[in-house]
């Protein structure tokens, strides 16, 4: 069977942009805003590797045309956006700070922007994040170096043809070493842990275990949808309270992601319990 269409993770989605919204044009009205972007890494991870396992049951997936639609879709739009932030720049900005954000406009095309605003900018929340233009980009770096890595991993998995508990299995050990590191590097490394991937992997990770637990690779074996339920419709209210409540009550002033990263990824994850696949 296909994957079906999702309208309640589409909302949540659409929650989680907004939430990271409101926050940069009025972060006092929502302190912990940027949650969003981790409530948007567990959506992502579950439906990217929901698309993958789904394309290796029906022995369809390949990586060219895996990339090739990841750079369709991207691509076009992240040209437009440097071209006219650089623009804009050149007008709004001293020329200093102009050729500063030109500079971050061919990392973030290289899908690097991450590493330049950990090495150039600084800590997120930051006066100096406060010019960077291109500053919310450090989140789709982290994206698309993660689906660098990750469909090969599936793929490797998938061709070995190992037993269907093999897939969750090595994508929830990756999500609890990487997790352990971004708790470890919120205190020892905040500025790395916050922007860098081996630190933020354990977010789609997340979402992809539960991908993996419902779609086994193997034709051979059946799908395990998530079953609805009276429990399940109570596990999603709940995740959508974690989510809002980490809008509100989480902020800057607090470690992060650390250990309260927790709130709005298993947020997520609840709602994708309840919803998914329904």
């Amino acid at each position: 069977p296909a994957m079906k269409y999702s309208p309640p993770l589409d909302g949540i989605r659409a929650l989680a942009i907004l939430a990271v919204l409101v926050y940069h044009a009025f972060p006092g009205a929502l302190p912990g805003g940027f949650t969003g972007v981790d409530v948007f890494f567990v959506l992502s991870g579950y439906l990217i590797a929901s698309v993958i396992l789904f394309d290796l049951r029906e022995g369809s997936f390949t990586m060219r045309e895996f990339y090739l639609r990841r750079i369709q879709r991207l691509l076009p739009n992240a040209v437009a956006t440097v071209l006219v932030t650089v623009g804009l720049s050149l007008v709004l900005l001293v020329p200093s700070k102009a050729v500063e954000t030109a500079r971050h406009g061919v990392w973030m095309l290289l899908n690097l922007s991450n590493v330049y605003i950990w090495q150039h900018v600084g800590g997120y929340w930051g006066d100096s994040g406060d010019f960077a233009p291109f500053l919310h980009t450090w989140s789709l770096a982290v994206e698309e170096q993660f689906y660098l890595f990750f469909p090969a991993l599936l793929l490797l998995l998938a061709r070995r043809r190992l037993r269907s508990a093999a897939i969750p299995a090595a994508v929830g050990a990756l999500a609890a070493a990487s997790f352990a590191l971004s708790a470890w590097g919120t205190q020892a490394h905040p500025a790395a842990t916050f922007y860098l991937l081996p630190t933020r992997a354990w977010e789609p990770l997340l979402g992809a275990l539960l991908a993996a637990l419902r779609v086994p690779s193997s034709a051979a074996a059946p799908l395990r949808p998530f079953r609805a339920s009276r429990a399940a419709d109570l596990l999603g209210w709940a995740g959508v309270a974690a989510i809002v409540s980490a809008s509100f009550l989480l902020s800057g002033a607090q470690p992060y992601p650390g250990l309260v990263a927790l709130i709005p990824t298993l947020g997520a994850a609840a709602v994708v319990v309840a919803v998914a696949e329904r």
